[in-house]
């Protein structure tokens, strides 16, 4: 009996004890620095498309406006030191030039962006040589849920002694030139366990032949086939976009450590990075079914 009423007064302790701390509140007062605006440039290119770079600014964590572009900037585009190109905006917001010759293998880009009133800014990359993708494999798998998955394995030779940075996308076929946007898969590979997202590196398998597994279900794909896209990346373009993966993986976690989304713009905020895309490859769906952990 005396154990008994020492567990309820403890008991009732404990719930007066966290009545006590639930109840406090403690108002911290921080005075934050004023914000300084700074130029944000963002552009993803490569020898597919023609140039188109993006102008904003910076806000300040307390700031309720919407990211607008900056309207009166100056951008030039330097290529290997040699020309340097004036790009005009258009009603979108972007920075264009259809005049100067579309990004190449072999040179160096820089982008040189200024504005009234901001500090003016600079980054700089190139075009990769694209690895091509060898071959494409499909089978189509019943899982032990009872769910069609489409298993794709991508072979590609990677290149001796150059460090590579790869991503990989695919869209379902719908039509004759017609594709859906880009569809989230699934992979056990160890490449995307390092990394995370979409992209990766050669670390695992320099200089090899590679065969990089992925799976989707068949309510992605609806019983179309696949277009498999395979980027060759810049060392900047792979470090953005596994940053930025990781920065929306935590964003609502309170408890995370804080992830700083990866920068290449001197002065500035933003990515100016190159990429570039080998020969799209198809997928198909038309295979026969094979049952998930059973002998073939």
């Amino acid at each position: 009996m005396k154990n008994m009423f020492q567990l309820r007064k403890c008991s009732t302790l404990l719930v007066f004890g966290l009545l006590f701390f639930v109840g406090c509140e403690m108002i911290v007062e921080v005075d934050l620095p004023e914000h300084e605006p700074v130029l944000v440039v963002n552009s993803f290119f490569s020898p597919e498309n023609p140039w188109v770079i993006r102008v904003n600014h910076s806000l300040g964590i307390l700031d309720s406006n919407q990211i607008e572009p900056v309207k009166n900037a100056k951008v030039e585009l330097e290529v290997s030191g040699s020309q340097t190109y004036l790009l005009s905006r258009n009603s979108n917001g972007y920075y264009y030039n259809n005049a100067i010759p579309l990004p190449q293998v072999g040179k160096n880009y820089r982008v040189i962006v200024s504005a009234p009133g901001y500090e003016a800014v600079q980054g700089e990359s190139h075009v990769p040589v694209a690895v091509q993708i060898d071959s494409v494999k499909s089978r189509r798998l019943l899982n032990t849920s009872g769910d069609i998955e489409l298993e794709i394995t991508i072979n590609f030779k990677d290149p001796v002694e150059i460090e590579n940075y790869y991503q990989i996308a695919v869209r379902r076929v719908d039509g004759p030139g017609l594709y859906s946007g880009y569809l989230e898969f699934e992979s056990d590979d160890l490449v995307f366990n390092r990394d995370g997202g979409t992209v990766f590196t050669d670390d695992l398998f320099n200089g090899n032949s590679y065969g990089l597994k992925i799976t989707l279900y068949s309510h992605q794909v609806h019983g179309a086939d696949v277009r498999v896209d395979f980027m060759t990346t810049t060392e900047e373009y792979y470090k953005y976009i596994k940053s930025y993966r990781q920065y929306e993986d935590h964003d609502e976690n309170p408890f995370a450590e804080p992830v700083f989304v990866y920068n290449n713009v001197e002065n500035g905020l933003g990515i100016f990075a190159g990429f570039n895309r080998a020969q799209p490859k198809i997928a198909s769906w038309q295979q026969r079914i094979y049952i998930l952990n059973s002998q073939d």
